[in-house]
């Protein structure tokens, strides 16, 4: 099963790269689009660095209702939920 979260993740991380720049939303409906640097995104809303292996961890931890439901250890969990929730990522 683990095995298959590998796979899948692969396959999400490489949407999340197709629609960078595209518009995504928080959970409180702000807009904000973001750039990939390696493995590394920026929201354009924060000068945070979101590496790959953070949204591999909340990957592994959806689903789940809302970005406050992930666990502490998930960097920008707004921006990783309004990316991870959306229908051109996991639809």
């Amino acid at each position: 099963m683990e095995e298959k979260k590998m796979i899948d993740f692969e396959i999400i991380w490489q949407k999340i790269r197709k629609f960078e720049g595209e518009t995504f939303h928080t959970i409180r409906k702000l807009s904000f689009t973001y750039e990939i640097n390696d493995d590394v995104l920026i929201p354009s809303r924060t000068d945070f660095k979101l590496t790959k292996e953070n949204f591999r961890q909340a990957f592994n931890q959806i689903p789940v209702q809302g970005p406050s439901y992930f666990s502490e250890d998930i960097m920008g969990a707004s921006y990783v939920w309004g990316i991870l929730s959306d229908t051109r990522i996991v639809g």
